[in-house]
């Protein structure tokens, strides 16, 4: 008998995203982003929190800075302390850029997560 995580791998291999994979993460962070934007709405950084997306508060900031970096998101501060962990600040200012937008509209792992959103598994 499959051990509860090998069960997610492989429904993961059959085509289901869990929550927690990077491309799910980055869809969910960079869709809130977006919709804001397009309604007028000020951001509610608790809506995009490790809390909120269930993941470890190192990985959240790793995928924040890495859009940041990417030039998919500005206006928040990504930076590494001394014993280089990502530190974000300022994410009531995130906004996501021209670039962001199109990464989310055309990027196939973008549509894979849509796609999969509502079928999603935390593994």
């Amino acid at each position: 008998m499959r051990s509860d995580k090998e069960r997610a791998f492989f429904k993961k291999e059959r085509g289901i995203v869990a929550r927690d994979d990077f491309h799910a993460i980055v869809y969910r962070i960079l869709s809130y982003i977006y919709r804001q934007l397009k309604s007028g709405k000020l951001l509610d950084p608790t809506m995009i929190s490790p809390d909120e997306l269930d993941i470890e508060p190192g990985y959240w900031a790793f995928i924040l800075a890495e859009l940041k970096s990417n030039g998919l998101t500005d206006g928040y501060v990504a930076v590494r302390d001394t014993n280089r962990v990502w530190k974000i600040t300022k994410l009531r200012d995130a906004e996501i850029t021209m670039k962001g937008i199109e990464y989310l509209v055309d990027n196939s792992f973008m549509k894979r997560a849509k796609d999969e959103e509502s079928g999603c598994i935390n593994i």
